[in-house]
């Protein structure tokens, strides 16, 4: 971090993060190219930038402490939390409402072992997050999907399938994905009571997966679907994509009724939650704080910056990129070729991998879906690789 004039803080986000030598999935993805180009990684949705400077500096000092043992979530480490949810996302929560987990699919399998049995229904909103799908799947419950509305450029809830799934007795949970994973969307407040109106109708129970909330668009803010739902929702918050902190397995899931936060801490023990990580404990309460919240503002203009800059060149130039409300994910397709197709082309011909969208299910099939947190020169020369569809090959001579 380098200061500024006028009090202000400036970090560098110009530079790629060294994956080498940390066993790091995103830097052991092949790229199958046919070319001598640098490889471009945009597959998966974890940031090309290191953790925030104030969570790495705190880990450092506590690596050299060589106390690693069981920790717990204790008063210090809960203020940490309360702060940065009510300061940042704005929620209306107490202490008793925060239920540490063991990272947000963990959290996710737990409300379905709780909240369903086997051979229930639990309801998708489609195209969906590989893994809410997968949850669903090994806990022997049934995907009823709900595809979105691709309508005047952004997606839509369709509220009249939703109410329809919702009327059948043995679909018992909702998972929402808010910011929306893969599209970038952010469910605006109208939508979000419209679909809380429908939970409680039916008697729905919602897990709003919430992790990309803390990067959204200043015109776009994610409500937490507890401050709209307190009877029947869970939100799911996490350091994992605000920080970078993906391999890191630990979430909290905010849940303000009583009854449903003990029916889901039983569930939670039986799964065995143990306690903290205690690496995780120092991250959350050196992230958790108006240092941390200044590198996510930074993370979430560079992001903001990198979508307008893409939308500028490929307009025109028959592609469709879906408008950036929140996370840290693009979603493109093109006009003259499926998604697979895109990707293929991408990876083989230019040395790109982005994430095909038939990954998030058959509504996500001709869209592809890449990574936004990067730094600007590695957008640009995604944008030069693109090309045109119809003329399948890009402009190399500034990468």
């Amino acid at each position: 971090m380098q200061g500024m004039t006028g009090g202000e803080n400036m970090f560098d986000l110009t530079q790629t993060v060294d994956r080498r030598g940390t066993g790091n999935m995103k830097g052991a993805f092949p790229v199958r190219g046919e070319t001598s180009l640098i490889p471009l990684i945009l597959a998966g949705a974890e940031m090309d930038f290191p953790t925030a400077p104030v969570i790495r500096e705190a880990l450092s000092a506590f690596a050299l402490r060589g106390i690693y043992g069981f920790t717990l979530p204790d008063g210090d480490y809960l203020a940490s939390v309360l702060w940065w949810l009510r300061s940042q996302r704005h929620m209306r929560v107490e202490e008793e409402d925060v239920v540490p987990t063991l990272g947000t699919i963990f959290a996710l399998n737990t409300a379905i072992r709780a909240f369903t049995e086997p051979g229930d229904g639990v309801i998708l909103m489609t195209p969906s997050y590989s893994r809410h799908d997968r949850s669903v799947l090994r806990n022997g419950r049934n995907i009823l999907s709900c595809p979105l509305v691709w309508s005047e450029g952004r997606y839509a809830m369709d509220p009249e399938a939703l109410s329809g799934l919702m009327a059948e007795k043995r679909n018992r949970l909702l998972v929402l994905c808010h910011p929306h994973n893969p599209t970038g969307r952010v469910w605006g407040q109208e939508e979000l009571r419209s679909l809380a109106g429908l939970a409680d109708k039916w008697g729905v129970r919602v897990f709003s997966d919430e992790i990309f909330a803390d990067i959204t668009h200043p015109l776009h803010p994610a409500a937490a679907m507890t401050d709209l739902l307190p009877d029947l929702a869970m939100s799911c918050t996490s350091l994992g994509k605000t920080f970078n902190f993906t391999g890191v397995n630990h979430a909290h899931v905010v849940i303000r009724d009583r009854d449903m936060r003990e029916k889901y801490l039983q569930q939670r023990n039986t799964d065995h939650f143990g306690s903290l990580d205690p690496f995780f404990y120092q991250a959350v309460r050196a992230g958790y704080t108006p240092q941390g919240a200044e590198w996510v503002r930074a993370v979430r203009d560079q992001v903001m910056a990198n979508h307008a800059m893409l939308q500028e060149e490929v307009r025109d130039r028959g592609y469709i990129l879906a408008p950036w409300e929140g996370g840290f994910v693009g979603w493109m397709r093109a006009e003259s070729m499926t998604g697979e197709e895109l990707a293929l082309r991408l990876e083989r011909k230019e040395s790109v991998l982005v994430d095909s969208g038939r990954e998030y299910g058959e509504a996500g099939e001709g869209w592809i879906r890449f990574n936004l947190a990067a730094p600007s020169a590695t957008i640009r020369a995604f944008a030069r690789r693109l090309g045109a569809p119809e003329m399948g090959a890009g402009r190399h001579a500034e990468d």
